[in-house]
């Protein structure tokens, strides 16, 4: 049995990956990227997302932030995970997929809220990114 100590505060992912992997390396199953438990959640989402204590194993989809319509706006408004640090949140937003533009960040301290207007568009999409740096 693998208990696994995560200090709020102090969890950068480096750190997370130390604790859930064994290792501090951004590769393999470790890889901010990879999906090892095939959740349909990468590590660094889980991370940003779900907070620092949450098994990567038994995460899911669910768990993540979804856009709503709100007003004449397409919304992403979360909470990030307290005990995370050294995550970069952004946004983009596009009409046609091929050209993103980025959105502001109107949240403030651990509250995160993306926001852009409909107006007369009949197709738009909002997709929020998340970095390590």
């Amino acid at each position: 049995m693998q208990v696994t100590f995560l200090i709020p505060g102090q969890l950068t992912p480096s750190n997370w990956r130390q604790a859930w992997f064994g290792t501090t390396t951004n590769s393999g199953n470790a890889a901010d990227t990879a999906d090892p438990y095939h959740t349909g959640i990468k590590n660094l989402e889980v991370l940003a997302f779900v907070g620092p204590g949450q098994n990567p194993a038994t995460a899911k989809p669910s768990q993540l932030p979804a856009v709503q319509k709100i007003g004449g706006n397409l919304v992403f408004s979360f909470t990030q995970p307290a005990g995370e640090s050294g995550i970069i949140y952004g946004a983009q937003s596009s009409t046609a997929l091929n050209t993103w533009q980025p959105v502001s960040d109107s949240g403030s301290g651990s509250q995160h809220t993306f926001a852009v207007p409909i107006g007369s568009n009949t197709k738009l999409f909002l997709r929020l990114l998340v970095t390590a740096p």
